[in-house]
């Protein structure tokens, strides 16, 4: 059907007439046309559209646009601006942010506007095509304004009631929208769904999508959107380049991230001063410091200007790498300068100090920040507060605590994390527990760092049932009931994989707002156990004997997606092999290895440590070359070494096994890994190959590395059963020397004593005897009475002995 020729009001009609394009005339037809519109009651809205048609000769983009901006009623401006949409060339930004800006200012006209997107949809008329554009600003306005979830069932709605497909901007805004309510996940699902119904991406849309994906935390998917947005043929602009930079730096992938920084020029992209200062940034977050100050020498050629976040970024690398005293002279260099600090550097400040325990540097930091103006926020006082609690300092961390509310600030979920590890170290549990319940009352939630940190306070306590009970707590939120709806069924939600499913099958079936619900009641409902929070619970009911409860969690937190680490296999590997467990230990070694993970020397120490036990040092020495050959395997050079020093092991050659084994270590790690060969050496001594024991001690001692108190401890045992006294004597002074002797077997210095006495080693039971005086052994407590005595005789015999001579 199409509508009859309006009746026009006679200056529209003049206009037409007219058809001029002056200034003057442009001025008037856009008041004239903004009467008109204002003046129709909405049950005009056939015939006004029809008058637009009429007028749409004479209408042009900037008196379109200047209409939109001069009108204060959303609906008759949502009159002209979806007539409008249909034609390409009337198209404006602004005109759409106008419509954006008035939805957002009258939320309460969106009904009103969806009723006349329905109208125009079943008027049918061949001269007006409803389109996307036309829900781009109510979507829009909707999520501006807050109105989340009318926001998704208008979009919901566009294909099934309006037969109107979404199209990029559309897609864009709610792709927008979920990022910034933190629902990357639903974000991308919604992405995959665009992709799917043939709605091509653009750069804006990797641009949000990347951007959120690396603020949680999530580089490795950013950067694969970033591959995909380059085979689109889809070149990066200097935002998307920042971002990738951004990430690049965040992950640790600091010489891709140099690579690209030097590519972006090539590309016809010039680097600006928010790509140098992340690259400066991801530089000294990575220890490479020199090199930032040789890219900035760089830098500044080509006209960059050093400013505060420049500042901030070299203070805090020099921090990084102990260079206590250049951080500190850079920062009265940048105060010369005539850069004023923010709280940022006043803050990177504090914990510079901090981390060597200058704690009353850090308040003085503190006061001359506030004397300038300055207020610290919540971070700034949270690290005084863990300076505090490191040092054992509670009362005043507590007072800190007070003090962030005078502030008119709160303490935060990190406030109390701290002060829970702070009390948990300190050994006050009970305390740790109440500022835990403190939290709730506050308003303030605990996250999965704070559970963490009480589980882990409550497992070294060995209150492993509480522990337990915090966990359960802890995974079932506060939400029991979506959690049990989630994780029941037929098609359970028990990880992230099969979360990311759910999402998708849902906003392929249209039903977007219930997954926003979804997830966001899962955000809301509290938080999800994580690696640590599964490793603590397993460590701590292995160490306590519970070896089937820490099983039953490590193939729980691989059921549900969370893949052990190297400490969760090291724990699980251990606690087996200590319960003489070995086909199982070694199972759970054959699936570490297939899954592709690369096995950590500390997981060797376990097998091996268990083999020794059993009399098997041969096979743990080869378990060893094993490791060493699997650690090397791409380095020819070392395959070579390791074969040869291997050789001379299995011709009996072992001072030069053990001498190559060192030489490996200082070439390839800088250090000696001293742990497999104190393993073996309590190994020898509990086989009575004492010999051999020596052999790495010696072999050790001429290298400078540090034996372990266990290892010393043993060694003297065996060498005063074996009556090899004068290297015992060595030994328990070795231990004085470096401090530990006060943790050695009190019986075998005891009886190290007295055969010295029996066998008329007069000087060195002396010797000794005075040096384990003088480091700290108790005469009463230390002693025994026996070896007092004989020392007594000793001495006297000794006098004889002088007098005779004499």
């Amino acid at each position: 059907m199409r509508w009859p020729r309006p009746h026009l009001p006679p200056f529209l009609l003049s206009s037409q007439r007219r058809h001029c394009h002056s200034t003057s005339a442009s001025l008037s037809l856009t008041s004239s046309l903004l009467s008109f519109l204002h003046a129709l009651p909405p049950s005009s809205s056939p015939s006004l559209r029809s008058a637009l048609r009429s007028l749409s000769p004479l209408l042009t983009r900037h008196i379109v646009t200047e209409a939109l901006l001069s009108s204060t009623s959303p609906l008759p401006a949502f009159h002209l601006f979806l007539f409008t949409s249909s034609f390409p060339h009337l198209r404006s930004v602004n005109a759409k942010n106008r419509m954006i800006c008035l939805f957002g200012q009258h939320p309460e006209s969106i009904s009103e506007a969806l009723g006349l997107l329905k109208e125009v949809k079943d008027e049918k008329n061949g001269d007006f095509e409803l389109t996307a554009a036309g829900f781009a600003p109510v979507i829009d306005g909707l999520a501006k304004s807050g109105r989340v979830e009318k926001a998704i069932e208008v979009f919901e709605r566009m294909i099934p009631e309006f037969d109107c497909k979404p199209n990029t901007t559309v897609y864009n805004i709610l792709i927008k929208m979920f990022v910034e309510k933190e629902v990357v996940l639903l974000a991308m699902a919604v992405y995959n769904q665009m992709v799917k119904s043939n709605c091509l991406p653009n750069r804006f849309t990797y641009a949000i999508l990347m951007d959120g994906l690396c603020k949680t935390g999530n580089s490795k998917d950013a950067l694969n959107l970033f591959d995909e947005m380059l085979q689109r043929g889809l070149s990066p602009d200097s935002r998307i380049y920042n971002i990738i930079l951004t990430s690049f730096c965040h992950s640790g992938r600091i010489n891709e991230a140099l690579k690209l920084f030097d590519s972006m020029r090539e590309k016809g992209c010039e680097p600006n001063k928010a790509d140098c200062n992340s690259l400066l940034n991801g530089l000294c977050k990575t220890g490479r410091i020199q090199e930032a100050f040789t890219r900035l020498k760089t830098f500044e050629k080509n006209g960059f200007v050093l400013g505060l976040e420049g500042y901030s970024s070299l203070i805090e690398g020099l921090f990084r790498i102990g260079k206590f005293d250049e951080a500190c002279l850079y920062f009265k260099n940048m105060i010369n300068n005539d850069i004023k600090p923010d709280r940022i550097i006043y803050t990177i400040m504090i914990k510079g100090h901090a981390n060597v325990g200058r704690i009353q540097d850090c308040f003085s930091l503190l006061n001359e920040m506030t004397g300038t103006g300055l207020v610290p926020d919540t971070f700034c006082y949270n690290t005084i507060i863990k300076a505090c609690c490191d040092l054992g300092l509670l009362d005043q961390a507590q007072t800190l605590k007070l003090e962030i509310s005078k502030n008119d600030l709160f303490p935060d979920s990190a406030t109390h994390t701290i002060l829970i590890c702070g009390l948990c170290k300190a050994g006050l549990i009970n305390e740790a527990h109440e500022i835990f319940d403190e939290m709730s009352k506050l308003g303030c939630q605990p996250t999965v760092y704070t559970f963490n940190a009480l589980v882990n306070g409550l497992c070294k306590a060995g209150k492993i049932k509480q522990a337990n009970i915090l966990f359960y707590k802890m995974e079932m939120g506060k939400n029991p009931s979506l959690f049990l709806r989630l994780t029941q069924g037929t098609d359970p939600v028990r990880d992230a994989p099969s979360l990311k499913k759910m999402l998708t099958q849902l906003c392929q079936a249209g039903e977007v707002l219930k997954a926003y619900k979804i997830l966001r009641g899962i955000m809301d409902s509290g938080v999800v156990p994580d690696k640590v929070t599964y490793n603590v619970l397993i460590n701590g009911f292995c160490k306590a004997g519970d070896l089937n409860w820490g099983l039953k969690l490590f193939k729980e937190m691989q059921m549900k997606g969370i893949n052990p680490d190297e400490f969760t296999y090291c724990t699980v590997i251990n606690a087996l092999l200590t319960a003489n467990k070995e086909e199982e230990a070694s199972r759970v070694f054959d699936n570490l290895l297939e899954s592709g993970f690369k096995p950590i020397g500390a997981i060797y120490y376990s097998f091996m440590s268990d083999l020794c036990r059993k009399n098997k040092i041969s096979k743990a020495i080869s378990l060893w070359f094993d490791f060493l050959t699997r650690e090397f395997s791409a380095d020819f050079k070392a395959s070579e070494q390791i074969l040869k020093v291997r050789k001379n092991y299995e011709n009996g050659l072992f001072e030069e096994t053990m001498r190559g084994l060192i030489d490996l270590d200082w070439v390839y790690n800088g250090s000696v890994r001293s742990d497999p060969y104190t393993i073996w050496l309590v190994g020898f001594c509990r086989a009575s190959r004492v010999s051999d024991a020596l052999i790495i001690y010696k072999v050790l001692s001429d290298n400078n590395v540090d034996l372990s108190p266990m290892s010393v401890r043993v060694l003297t045992e065996s060498l005063c059963l074996t009556n090899e006294l004068t290297f015992a004597v060595n030994l328990i002074l070795y231990s004085v020397r470096k401090g530990f002797v006060l943790t050695m077997n009190k019986k075998v210095i005891n009886v190290l004593v007295k055969k010295l006495c029996e066998r008329n080693r007069i000087l060195a039971a002396r010797v000794l005897f005075g040096r384990l005086v003088v480091a700290g052994c108790d005469l009463e407590t230390f002693f025994w009475n026996s070896t007092k005595a004989g020392v007594l005789r000793s001495e006297r015999r000794f006098a004889q002995l002088k007098a005779l001579i004499a």
